[in-house]
């Protein structure tokens, strides 16, 4: 339970609207369980439980180190299939 009276959680979430702006959203770094943890935090009644961002933050590792990706397209000369790889950064 939160000790802000209503008028501080009312202004609060308007600092959280501008903060937390839809464009920003970011399914691995600014997801829905973020703002969540920012906004208990915010009301002072502590984050949220830390099982809830592992998910999360698996993803940021893997985005961290990066993600080869594998294609297979046609050689044009020969019609013989290729393997063509390159490192891509998950977004």
């Amino acid at each position: 339970r939160t000790m802000l009276f209503r008028e501080e959680v009312l202004r609060l979430l308007e600092d959280l609207e501008v903060a937390w702006p839809p464009s920003a959203y970011n399914v691995i770094s600014k997801n829905c369980c973020h703002f969540s943890d920012e906004l208990c935090r915010r009301l002072g009644v502590g984050p949220i439980p830390s099982w809830l961002l592992n998910l999360s933050n698996t993803g940021k590792a893997v985005k961290a180190v990066g993600n080869a990706v594998c294609c297979r397209a046609p050689a044009v000369a020969t019609g013989a299939m290729v393997v063509v790889c390159r490192s891509k950064s998950l977004t």
